[in-house]
C-alpha cells in the first residue's frame, strides 16, 4: 500500500510540473497612450483548444450629441480562432450595436435596449491567422446621462502558433481609461488598465487626479442643495444627484465597490 501511494504521489507531482511548465502567459502593454497608439498583448504558451477571449471594459463620456462610436482598429491576431463571437453589453442607452469588417466580410447587429441596458452576442465563425480590419461599438445614450458604460468582449477556440503578439489601435476615445482583461477557459489570465489622453477621473470633483474625501464631501454639499449640480455626479444614472449617488461615491472612497 505504501508503495502504491508514493508511485500516486510522484505521478501527481511529474503531472503538477508538466502543467506548470506549460502554463500561459499574457502580458498587455503600455499603460498610457494617446488616441491612435498601438496596444499589444504578448501570448505565450497558448495551447491548441483553449478558449482564448479579451475583454475590453470602459466608460465614455458623453460628446457634444447622443450618439457615442469607438473602434478597435486594425486588430492583428497572431493565432486562428474557431467559433469566434463578440459579446457586448452597454448601459444606460436607448439602442447599440457591434460592427466587424474581416476580409471581404462585414457582420452587423444593433439592439434597442431594455431598461437603458443592451447585451448582445454576434457570431463571426471561424477567423483565421491576420487582421481583423476593425471592431466598432456604437449606439444611443440615453437622455442627459453623462457617460456610457461598455464591455466588449472577443472570443473563441485558439489553434495556431503558441507564442505571438495580438496588437490594435482604438480610435474614437481621445481621453478615457479602459480594462483589458485577457481569459483562458473562463480563467482570468491579466488585467491592464490603459490611460489614454489626459482623462476626467470618475467622481474626482476637485480635480487631484483622484477620489478622496473632499470628493464625497462635495457631492453631500451637491445633494443638500449647498453646491452647484455636477450631472457627472449622476452615478446611478437616474437623471438626479440624490442620496444613492452621495452614498455611492462615500462606499466607493472606502473600498465597498470597486466602481463608481
Amino acid at each position: 500500500m505504501a508503495t502504491r501511494n508514493r508511485i500516486f504521489f510522484l505521478i501527481c507531482m511529474i503531472s503538477f510540473l508538466i502543467s506548470s511548465g506549460s502554463a500561459v502567459t499574457i502580458q498587455i502593454t503600455p499603460d498610457r497612450i494617446d488616441e491612435g497608439d498601438q496596444i499589444t498583448a504578448t501570448i505565450t504558451g497558448l495551447e491548441d483548444g483553449s478558449h482564448f477571449a479579451l475583454r475590453m471594459e470602459s466608460s465614455i463620456e458623453r460628446g457634444d450629441g447622443s450618439d457615442f462610436s469607438y473602434q478597435a482598429d486594425r486588430l492583428l491576431l497572431p493565432f486562428g480562432m474557431r467559433s469566434s463571437r463578440i459579446a457586448l453589453t452597454a448601459s444606460p442607452v436607448i439602442e447599440a450595436g457591434i460592427q466587424a469588417k474581416e476580409g471581404d466580410s462585414i457582420k452587423s447587429i444593433i439592439q434597442e435596449a431594455y431598461l437603458g441596458d443592451v447585451s448582445l452576442l454576434q457570431n463571426l465563425g471561424d477567423i483565421p491567422v491576420g487582421t481583423i480590419e476593425y471592431i466598432r461599438v456604437f449606439g444611443i445614450l440615453v437622455d442627459d446621462a453623462p457617460v456610457v458604460d461598455i464591455s466588449l468582449t472577443l472570443s473563441g477556440i485558439k489553434e495556431g502558433a503558441e507564442d505571438g503578439s495580438m496588437t490594435f489601435c482604438l480610435l474614437g476615445i481621445g481621453d478615457g481609461i479602459i480594462t483589458l482583461t485577457a481569459l483562458v477557459d473562463g480563467s482570468e489570465v491579466t488585467s491592464q488598465q490603459i490611460t489614454i489622453g489626459n482623462p476626467w477621473v470618475r467622481g474626482d470633483f476637485n480635480n487631484n487626479g483622484r477620489v478622496d474625501i473632499g470628493d464625497v464631501a462635495r457631492v453631500a454639499s451637491m445633494v443638500t442643495g449647498l453646491t452647484e449640480i455636477d450631472p457627472r455626479a449622476d452615478f446611478d444614472h437616474d437623471d438626479s444627484v440624490d442620496c444613492a449617488d452621495a452614498a455611492k461615491i462615500a462606499w466607493y472612497y472606502v473600498h465597498s465597490i470597486s466602481s463608481l
